[in-house]
């Protein structure tokens, strides 16, 4: 009984940690922390890591251990047999291989910086796909409040045309028209219910939540996050991430790495020399000795040119990066001249849209209460249901783009 009840009140704990209100700075945390993406992505950081790891390991020395049951002549001396067990030991050491171990540990570094910097872009999509998420929710949460305010005002008007019909005051055909607005504001109502549990799931996917997970978004007015425009200046600012932007940052490794690869396929001009020692403890336990240092060489004289277009290819490569960087400098001013002119506009635009979502809330006020006594008709009132709703998406939409427009100019190149 005591398990039972323990775990009953696991599961009302978890259920009440996921039913609290969530705001967007929440919502933001929550992503950077939890979202499968970023995960994924950290775990390729790991891997890439190991990468360093395994080609430092590259310049130690390697050693084999051979056992096996043989029956063959001795190839150091023609005239002496072996037969049965054969256990050797080897230890086998690189002295030069064209520098193709030091310029692939340079390349695998390199790598790992650039998975550091990916996972940086990564977030940034993903928190712009929060942001984006977030105010579509609250959107469709306004909506949604409407609706039912409509749906509550034609419910009670109805059923004081119900009273009237009943009493053989009111024409079926007025009643039948009230029912079937009620059924068309319904039919409004569960598209909305249904968009907005959609949205609810894709934002859920987005922080890495049980999909039945109960959540509730804050339609707060104030978004408490760090995006204040003071201090905005363009020159400055678009020099920083042209130098330090992490997409920046980016290209230039992948340029680095290019031209490791043009060192590494250099590599096979060279001869590779290693260094070997083995003993033979079979041989040892009947007295011969079987003990040798051996310093072996490799080189591919002539491969038809195979090798020099390995490096050219590799050069083409540097080359193709390098067009990709001059374009992504023209790409980074234009979209931060672009977000730098928005967001003023923007600023301007939903200040004067505030002014008109206030005036179409108020009229809606007025229209319910002249629907509920009669005054209007309901494609008079569902026009300034639908005005009030297109004044709500508007207003919604610009603090979106407000946000997002503050967010990237700020955070999108770093």
């Amino acid at each position: 009984m005591k398990k039972i009840f323990l775990i009953v009140f696991i599961t009302f704990i978890s259920t009440m940690s996921f039913s609290e209100i969530i705001d967007l700075a929440t919502a933001l945390k929550m992503a950077e922390e939890g979202n499968t993406d970023i995960k994924i992505e950290n775990l390729e950081i790991r891997k890439r890591e190991l990468e360093v790891s395994k080609n430092k390991k590259k310049f130690l020395p390697e050693l084999n251990f051979i056992y096996g049951e043989n029956d063959y002549s001795s190839s150091y001396d023609p005239f002496k047999n072996h037969s049965g067990e054969d256990d050797e030991i080897t230890v086998k050491m690189p002295l030069f291989v064209g520098f193709e171990n030091i310029n692939r540990l340079k390349k695998s570094k390199l790598e790992l910086e650039q998975s550091h910097n990916s996972s940086s872009q990564l977030k940034k999509i993903i928190r712009q796909s929060v942001i984006s998420k977030y105010f579509q929710i609250l959107n469709l949460q306004r909506q949604k409040k409407i609706v039912m305010a409509t749906l509550e005002a034609m419910e009670e008007r109805n059923e004081r045309l119900k009273v009237l019909y009943e009493n053989k005051l009111l024409l079926n055909e007025k009643f039948l028209d009230s029912k079937a607005n009620i059924a068309y504001t319904q039919t409004q109502l569960k598209g909305i219910e249904t968009d907005l549990e959609n949205a609810m799931y894709e934002f859920k996917y987005l922080l890495n939540m049980p999909l039945d997970a109960e959540l509730k978004v804050s339609d707060a007015e104030k978004i408490d996050l760090d995006l204040e425009v003071e201090g905005i200046n363009l020159e400055e600012d678009l020099l920083a991430r042209l130098t330090t932007g992490s997409k920046m940052t980016n290209l230039e490794l992948e340029i680095e790495m290019k031209k490791m690869d043009v060192k590494i396929a250099r590599a096979k001009y060279y001869p590779k020399i290693w260094i070997e020692a083995s003993n033979n403890y079979t041989y040892a336990s009947k007295g011969q000795d079987d003990s040798r240092i051996s310093i072996m060489a490799e080189w591919n004289i002539f491969r038809w040119g195979a090798d020099a277009d390995s490096v050219e290819q590799n050069k083409i490569s540097v080359e193709q990066a390098k067009l990709l960087q001059a374009k992504l400098k023209q790409d980074i001013f234009m979209d931060m001249k672009i977000k730098y002119d928005a967001i003023e506009r923007i600023k301007l635009e939903q200040q004067a849209q505030e002014y008109m979502l206030q005036s179409a809330r108020e009229s809606l006020e007025r229209a319910e209460v002249r629907y509920r006594n009669a005054h209007i008709t309901f494609s008079e009132y569902i026009s300034v249901q639908n005005a009030l709703r297109q004044n709500e998406k508007k207003y919604f939409g610009l603090k979106e783009d407000l946000i997002l427009a503050i967010d990237t100019y700020k955070n999108g190149w770093k």
